[in-house]
C-alpha cells in the first residue's frame, strides 16, 4: 500500500512540473495579434500584455514598474517584446531576472536608437507641422497605402500579382542557371 502511495504522489509530482510562462508584450499601437503566427509549444502559457497609456511625463522605467503586478515570478517565466514592448521588456529584465529575454524589432537601451530617433527627441519639428496637414494627407494617401479600408482592393491585387509574377521569372532564372551547370 505504501508503495501505491509513494507511485502515485511521484505521478502527481512529475506531471505538475511547473509549466513556463511566456509574457509577450507587443509595439506601441497593436495587439496581441502581432503575435498570432508565432508557434509556441504546448509546454509554454503563453501571457498576452495589454500596454497602458502612460501618464504624462512618465518614464520608462516607471512604466515598465506598472507591469511587475502581473507577472508570476513563482514558476519559470520568459519575456517577448516588439518594438515598445522591447523596451518594457529589458526594464523588467533589469528588476526581475526572466529565464530568458527576446527582443523584436526592438532597443536595450535609448543609446541603441536610430540617431533619426535620438534627433526627434531633442528637436520635434513634427510639431512644427499643423495638425490639419497631418489630416489631410492621411485622406489623400489612405486610398493608396490602405485600400482595404475603403473596399477597394485593386492596389493590392495588382502588387500581389506584380510580385507572383517576379517570383515566377526568378525560378525560372535558377532553373536556367541550374540547366547551364548540368551542361557544362
Amino acid at each position: 500500500m505504501r508503495l501505491l502511495f509513494i507511485c502515485y504522489i511521484l505521478f502527481v509530482f512529475v506531471s505538475t512540473k511547473a509549466q513556463h510562462t511566456l509574457y509577450l508584450f507587443p509595439g506601441q499601437g497593436s495587439d496581441s495579434a502581432i503575435f498570432s503566427k508565432m508557434n509556441f509549444s504546448d509546454s509554454f502559457e503563453l501571457k498576452y500584455m495589454t500596454l497602458p497609456t502612460p501618464n504624462k511625463g512618465e518614464m520608462m522605467p516607471q512604466y515598465a514598474k506598472r507591469f511587475i503586478s502581473e507577472i508570476d515570478t513563482t514558476k519559470p517565466y520568459s519575456f517577448i517584446g516588439v518594438s515598445l514592448g522591447g523596451m518594457i521588456c529589458s526594464e523588467l529584465a533589469d528588476v526581475l531576472k526572466p529565464e530568458k529575454l527576446i527582443l523584436i524589432s526592438s532597443a536595450k537601451c535609448a543609446g541603441e536608437l536610430p540617431i533619426r530617433y535620438r534627433f526627434h527627441q531633442k528637436f520635434p519639428l513634427n510639431r512644427a507641422v499643423p495638425a490639419g496637414w497631418y489630416r489631410a494627407g492621411a485622406l489623400l494617401l489612405q486610398p493608396i497605402v490602405a485600400p482595404d479600408r475603403n473596399g477597394g482592393r485593386y492596389v493590392y491585387t495588382n502588387a500581389q500579382k506584380q510580385k507572383q509574377n517576379l517570383y515566377e521569372a526568378s525560378s525560372r532564372y535558377d532553373n536556367q542557371l541550374e540547366e547551364r551547370k548540368v551542361q557544362l
